[in-house]
């Protein structure tokens, strides 16, 4: 039996295919049990995160559609704040945003918090 070595158009196709998988893996994301846990690290930080929407507050009025919506990725829950609506309870989001450690909604303190830029739900 004899083995063949690969020809050299192989090693490109394999660096591309190599390329396109971890282009497709999901970003960076930070667990947000280490945001809640050290919120003035975080603070005025872009971040991404994934996880399941627990809570939500919408205060949709016709002109503006602000929100809040509360995530958990298991290592923690976070309150988002966006104005783009709330997602529905249950689904899963990816969400990039800016930490605020010392957020409020509707008057009410709500600790550290993300201000949304950027939203993907499933």
């Amino acid at each position: 039996m004899t083995v063949r070595k690969p020809t050299l158009w192989v090693l490109p196709l394999v660096a591309i295919a190599a390329l396109v998988a971890a282009g497709c893996d999901h970003k960076h994301t930070t667990p947000i049990g280490d945001i809640v846990n050290n919120p003035r690290h975080f603070d005025g930080q872009t971040v991404e995160i994934v996880g399941h929407v627990d809570r939500v507050h919408d205060l949709a009025t016709g002109i503006i559609d602000v929100g809040a919506y509360q995530v958990d990725d298991g290592t923690g829950r976070i309150w988002v704040l966006t104005r783009a609506g709330a997602p529905d309870r249950g689904r899963e989001v990816w969400v990039k945003g800016r930490v605020d450690a010392a957020g409020r909604f509707g008057g009410e303190a709500l600790g550290a918090v993300i201000e949304e830029h950027e939203r993907k739900t499933r």
